[in-house]
């Protein structure tokens, strides 16, 4: 598992952390209190990471997973 000074260093030091399992679950989207408790709470790495997805095989062996959201704008960018 990174520890909390590891997962600081990757993604900033004001960068929320919770835990469940040998996750640390990363919360770059400034969430309230409560949505940390649920995210920590109904974890499932099983559902979490997409199957053949190395990005996600890569966090799944690392131990964390990361949460962020984006404005409601980025769902009208197109790509070509």
């Amino acid at each position: 598992m990174m520890t909390d000074d590891e997962v600081r260093a990757r993604f900033g030091p004001d960068t929320r952390t919770s835990h469940q399992g040998r996750f640390v679950l990363v919360h770059l989207d400034n969430p309230s209190e409560e949505t940390v408790r649920r995210r920590t709470v109904t974890f499932d790495p099983d559902l979490y990471f997409e199957p053949g997805c190395p990005l996600c095989e890569l966090q799944r062996i690392q131990g964390f997973a990361v949460f962020d959201t984006y404005p409601d704008e980025a769902e009208d960018i197109l790509v070509d």
